[in-house]
């Protein structure tokens, strides 16, 4: 029987360096000098209609649902600071982050 939650890989979280945005960045993908990344949050929606991405595991203390944002930023790797925090997510979760960011990358490369 194939576990979807099972924990399989390894991500980043960083804080972007400029801005007055709070909100950590989930690293899905190192892009040449870039990283693609999805900000994410504990809200279900952003504005009335675009619904977040739940993540099947927490990532805060206090076990709140974890969202991620389904569109994927690619911004240059020195708008980021240090790793802040690194977690686990399962094999479902990554694969449609991967979606994310190959739907940005695409949009970027044309």
């Amino acid at each position: 029987m194939e576990n979807e939650t099972l924990i399989t890989h390894r991500v980043d979280i960083r804080l972007r360096k400029y801005g007055n945005d709070h909100h950590p960045r989930l690293i899905i993908e190192d892009f040449g000098n870039k990283f693609v990344a999805v900000e994410m949050t504990h809200e279900k929606k952003k504005g009335k209609d675009r619904i977040n991405y739940q993540l099947s595991i927490s990532t805060s203390n206090d076990k709140r649902p974890s969202y991620v944002r389904t569109r994927a930023e690619i911004k240059k790797k020195n708008q980021y600071g240090s790793v802040v925090q690194t977690i686990l997510i399962s094999d479902k979760d990554y694969k449609k982050l991967k979606k994310f960011a190959e739907k940005a990358i695409n949009k970027y490369q044309k």
